[in-house]
């Protein structure tokens, strides 16, 4: 019975390796062909902007909201500080109110101090005072 399947393969078993007519494929050509892909576009963007936690807009007490005003009044063009400031965003459904948004830190050079329009400008960033949470310099006592 050996004899019989040995018997089967008689007229291919001495033939050469037959040769692709196509070139080789680079392998950095061929990893591409494995390297991961977003399958659903815009699915992971949309995730992380459903990670971001908001909230609602805090009210300073007299205290604090006085302790700021004198910090912006010290405040000059050209000096360096980190503002922390509320920005309205209501998330990518818009089902928050003009409330609902984020606290964000910024450190930087003041730009611009419009104390009429009530705008710090900071590395491009146009900040209302009326927004502005907390305030630190180095000029500032602690």
């Amino acid at each position: 019975m050996s004899l019989n399947i040995s018997n089967r393969y008689d007229d291919i078993i001495n033939l050469p390796r037959p040769e692709s007519k196509h070139p080789h494929m680079s392998n950095a050509d061929r990893a591409k062909i494995f390297s991961p892909f977003a399958a659903l576009k815009g699915h992971t963007e949309t995730i992380r902007k459903k990670e971001i936690l908001r909230v609602n807009k805090i009210d300073l007490s007299d205290e604090a909201a006085a302790t700021l005003n004198e910090k912006l009044t010290l405040l000059e063009k050209g000096q360096m500080v980190t503002i922390t400031y509320f920005f309205s965003d209501p998330g990518p459904d818009g089902a928050g109110g003009t409330a609902e948004g984020i606290y964000i830190t910024l450190s930087g050079i003041i730009k611009r101090l419009d104390s009429i329009s009530r705008i710090l400008e900071i590395d491009n960033h146009k900040i209302n005072f009326d927004d502005i949470a907390d305030i630190r310099s180095d000029k500032f006592p602690t």
